[in-house]
């Protein structure tokens, strides 16, 4: 078991590598996490354009290169939060691969919000190939009984996508 003070962060994300069996390091892409008003783990925040601090993606990558040298392969992430550029290596899927593997369901330009919500949120149609921007629950491929509860929001922009993250609460 580790012990850490507790931080109070602004923001957090996460950065995904696949590494691959001949040593090479491919970069997936990063997304910013979503906490609850009591800082619970809530879902990922996928923004078009977006890119984490600099320090960040450079930290990731030499860890990522580092792991490959000790002949790691398979998917690994780095999550990190203003002002610590390594927080965490999951040498695993993580949350984050979800959002980016969703960016595949919606127009090149656009962001989405997948959310965790405390209680499920039922009636929602799920996410297909040409989304119109709205709420969604997962693509059928993903949850083919509808069963998660999750939401997938999806905005042609990062400000309707925040109000959409507000109506959520």
């Amino acid at each position: 078991m580790i012990f850490a003070p507790w931080v109070y962060a602004r923001q957090d994300y996460s950065l995904h590598f696949e590494q691959e069996m001949d040593g090479s390091c491919h970069y997936l892409g990063s997304c910013q996490m979503v906490k609850d008003e009591s800082g619970v783990f809530r879902g990922n925040r996928f923004l078009d354009g977006w890119t984490p601090p600099g320090d960040a993606l450079s930290c990731a990558r030499e860890v990522a290169r580092r792991v490959a040298d000790l002949g790691y392969w398979g998917p690994l992430g780095s999550d990190a939060f203003s002002g610590r550029p390594l927080v965490e290596l999951n040498a695993r899927y993580s949350y984050g691969r979800l959002p980016l593997a969703l960016r595949d369901w919606i127009p090149p330009d656009w962001s989405l919000l997948w959310w965790h919500p405390k209680q499920p949120v039922a009636g929602l149609p799920p996410l297909t190939s040409s989304p119109r921007p709205g709420l969604y629950r997962l693509p059928l491929v993903a949850d083919p009984e509808g069963t998660s509860g999750t939401v997938v929001a999806v905005a042609e922009d990062a400000g309707s996508l925040g109000r959409q993250e507000v109506e959520l609460g």
